[in-house]
């Protein structure tokens, strides 16, 4: 039948770049990326709770269904959220451009399922995209670098997340303790931690997005850059190495966005900062020039 939805009136979205969905103790959510609210982009994220039922009322085979907010986040610059299991336990990531690129520990509670005392700072600031995958027992996010947080020249990153065991060890999913960086305090301040495993030469990236073709993983970075291409990274996916090689680049500059889109002839929409966008297609070894779009 019809459904009903119903909110609260304290909506909390300013300048919001993205929403990302995820599930918490068996309910939908979403947490919202606030950028910037036009004068400070020192603005929290926002998580919203979406209730079915939230009343227990019916209404002629109408369900009542009720986006709640459950709380604030304090991020600086934030562009995007992931969720991601981290030796099976949820974890949510955000990629900020103002402060410092964190993870928190999902907490067993309906009303706050983010303890902002426990964030862990594991990237820089000055990131502008990400994205999340899982090879063998890890859990990795590619943080996309647009500076290094103060107008410079940043390159892109891996990561490979871990849980703490202590104030010196982690584990990184496979259930050996190695050491972590000491900036991670231990279980209580930044229960989760992370190490660099690859870094990506890049320039000026404004968004990342990782596919499959044939067997291999690709990365492909956006560049704004005026005097550099967009690039593409590969690995073999069935690699127990999480290693990933320069690949012919995009011959496409000041691009903002990335969506690639599978098929029998794959194909990867780029957005350009001004003009047609750009569609390329795989010719089975590389992306070409079809059109602007």
């Amino acid at each position: 039948g019809d459904q009903v939805c119903e909110s609260d009136d304290s909506y909390r979205i300013v300048g919001a770049v993205s929403v990302t969905p995820f599930h918490h103790l068996g309910v939908q959510h979403m947490i919202v990326a606030n950028f910037w609210d036009g004068l400070t982009s020192h603005v929290g994220s926002a998580i919203y709770r979406y209730d079915v039922n939230f009343t227990g009322a019916q209404n002629a085979g109408s369900a009542l269904r009720s986006l709640q907010f459950v709380q604030i986040i304090p991020t600086k610059g934030a562009r995007k959220w992931a969720h991601v299991l981290v030796c099976n336990e949820p974890v949510l990531v955000v990629a900020s451009f103002s402060g410092p690129s964190s993870a928190f520990l999902l907490e067993n509670s309906a009303d706050m399922a983010v303890n902002t005392l426990r964030g862990s700072p594991i990237g820089q600031a000055g990131v502008s995209s990400m994205v999340t995958f899982t090879a063998g027992s890890g859990t990795y996010v590619v943080f996309a670098a647009l500076t290094d947080g103060a107008a410079g020249h940043a390159d892109s990153h891996i990561l490979r997340l871990g849980l703490a065991h202590n104030h010196s060890h982690s584990d990184f999913g496979d259930g050996l303790l190695e050491p972590h960086d000491p900036k991670f305090r231990g279980i209580a301040l930044h229960p989760v931690t992370a190490r660099i495993v690859q870094m990506l030469p890049t320039r000026r990236v404004h968004d990342v997005e990782l596919f499959e073709i044939e067997g291999y993983q690709y990365l492909a970075f956006a560049s704004l850059s005026e005097s550099g291409p967009s690039v593409i990274y590969r690995r073999l996916k069935s690699s127990s190495a999480v290693s990933f090689s320069m690949h012919p680049a995009l011959e496409v500059s000041n691009s903002v966005s990335l969506h690639f889109v599978p098929g029998v002839v794959p194909c990867l929409f780029v957005g350009k900062q001004a003009g047609d966008s750009t569609m390329l297609h795989w010719n089975g070894s590389l992306f070409l020039g079809v059109n602007n779009a």
